[in-house]
């Protein structure tokens, strides 16, 4: 339904349900769905290459710029993903406290403690790792285009 939809999009594992069929951990399904977006890269990739080079003649499209397309459909899906990833990966760094004071567990898995140790440490290893390989690359292009953009507007304006 739409609401499942809208679970995925908001990169919510649960919906897909993998632990009715693998026991996995909760550092495991952390690094997933960090790991969905670097994964869904190089598939995009491949399908728009095959989209030119596609072996049955009615679904080719020969004069498709394979890299342009690439270029745009990553840029559009990071755009459109931004907060998801960014909530996701900032996810082991979101705690609330026990009452009595008694320490404090991550939001999205109230079975972690926020201790720094164990397989907190191991969720704040991915996060930190995942946070400089999609979300800091895609908003420095994106300053950086954007800056270049504006450039190249000023200089036709002369």
């Amino acid at each position: 339904s739409i609401l499942k939809l809208t679970s995925l999009i908001s990169l919510d594992v649960q919906v897909l349900r993998l632990s009715c069929v693998l026991q996995l951990s909760p550092v495991v399904k952390f690094l997933l769905v960090q790991l969905a977006v670097p994964i869904g890269i190089p598939c995009a990739t491949v399908v728009l290459y095959f989209k030119k080079h596609c072996p049955i003649e009615r679904f080719r499209q020969p004069s498709t710029h394979v890299m342009t397309e690439v270029i745009t459909a990553i840029g559009s899906l990071l755009g459109m993903f931004f907060i998801s990833i960014l909530m996701s990966n900032l996810s082991p760094f979101i705690c609330f406290g026990h009452p009595g004071n008694a320490g404090a567990s991550v939001r999205a898995v109230p079975q972690i403690l926020c201790n720094w140790e164990g397989e907190h440490a191991s969720m704040v290893a991915v996060a930190i790792i995942s946070f400089f390989l999609v979300p800091v690359p895609f908003l420095a292009n994106a300053i950086f285009v954007t800056y270049k953009y504006s450039g190249s507007m000023a200089f036709e304006a002369r």
